[in-house]
């Protein structure tokens, strides 16, 4: 087994492996690496494992920091390594090949997002907050029709559907370059200021769709021929992603989010994907809403991977950022209090320098 740099010529199969992966998602893909690029200047690296007949098993999407140190890839929910299920080749062996590729580079840190799937029991852990974070996802392997999802979902949302249907709101599926650029990015600009947020600017969005558009779905509610909310994901291989939900508040009565999520998951069933990515579910609020779409729970770990020559990885993990923290709460109420102009300037200068 051999781990190369994805250069143009793999493009193609690269894509291909992560699309038939199921631990990728579209930040993988070998035009995001563009994205990076232009919008954060960070410099990609993609990493592929090959094995002895020519085909990629593994792979890492991730920037470089500093000469010495990379990271898998900011402001998505990624997994750091991803696989594709091999009977011949162990997911320890795997990684046993790229901590030797990392050492042979002269890479001192990898830090990465990772599950447990990630054999961690094959590794030594050094000292570090053993702590996670819960990301939700919906098994729609489950439930191959959408009236057998129904029946297993919260009241919550489905008294939240029909209301929505009876105030007379519509969603539909458009996903165009005008659309992200005219609907989506002002909702989301509004959402990132009530919340806190630093956004990201038009531009990442816009070098987003010229790179991944046929991966990406835009679910925009309508009321009365007025939008009023939208849900923007993406779908790769068998998964759904849902990235950002941004609705006007003036309308929140009238249920237009619980129409968007219920729209995206029958379209998802409709079109056979089995599983939906809801993302993290770091404070209360974000919980409820998501839990109640019957989605399960997966802990995810903030790592930090020391290659060695005799113990393979050293892995620290690392306590998540709590939204209830006081550096969270602070930065928060400085960004919903600053003037519109520097929240939509300083929003992607925080976001490179944070780097989620």
């Amino acid at each position: 087994m051999e781990i190369r740099k994805l250069t143009p010529p793999y493009y193609s199969q690269w894509d291909d492996f992560v699309a038939g992966s199921s631990d990728a998602n579209m930040a993988y893909l070998s035009g995001m690496s563009e994205v990076y690029a232009r919008v954060y200047g960070f410099e990609s690296l993609y990493l592929m494992a090959i094995d002895a007949e020519g085909k990629i098993v593994s792979g890492l999407a991730a920037i470089k920091i500093r000469k010495r140190r990379i990271r898998s890839l900011p402001f998505v929910c990624s997994e750091g390594f991803i696989f594709n299920e091999n009977k011949n080749i162990s997911r320890a062996q795997i990684l046993e090949a790229f901590c030797d590729y990392f050492l042979h580079n002269n890479i001192d840190s990898v830090h990465i997002t990772a599950s447990r799937r990630l054999p961690f029991n094959e590794f030594s852990l050094a000292s570090g907050q053993q702590l996670s974070f819960p990301v939700g996802l919906l098994d729609l392997s489950c439930y191959p029709t959408e009236q057998l999802l129904w029946k297993k979902l919260g009241s919550s949302a489905r008294k939240g559907v029909k209301q929505a249907k009876r105030n007379g709101l519509v969603c539909k599926n458009e996903c165009t370059a005008d659309s992200m650029e005219r609907i989506f990015y002002p909702f989301y600009l509004k959402a990132m200021r009530k919340f806190g947020t630093p956004p990201h600017c038009r531009k990442f969005f816009l070098e987003l769709w010229e790179h991944t558009s046929r991966h990406l779905m835009l679910f925009v509610v309508e009321f009365k021929g007025r939008n009023i909310a939208c849900l923007l994901g993406s779908a790769l291989g068998d998964n759904i992603e849902l990235h950002y939900t941004c609705s006007n508040p003036e309308f929140l009565h009238l249920r237009p989010n619980d129409l968007a999520h219920w729209s995206f998951i029958s379209w998802a069933i409709a079109n056979n994907y089995t599983r939906i990515n809801f993302g993290p579910m770091k404070y209360r609020g974000q919980e409820q809403f998501k839990k109640k779409w019957c989605v399960a729970s997966e802990q995810r770990f903030s790592c930090e991977l020391h290659p060695s020559k005799d113990a393979g990885f050293q892995i620290n993990i690392y306590k998540a950022l709590s939204a209830d923290s006081l550096s969270v709460k602070f930065s928060s109420t400085v960004l919903r209090n600053i003037p519109e102009v520097l929240f939509r300037l300083s929003g992607p200068c925080l976001r490179k320098c944070l780097m989620r």
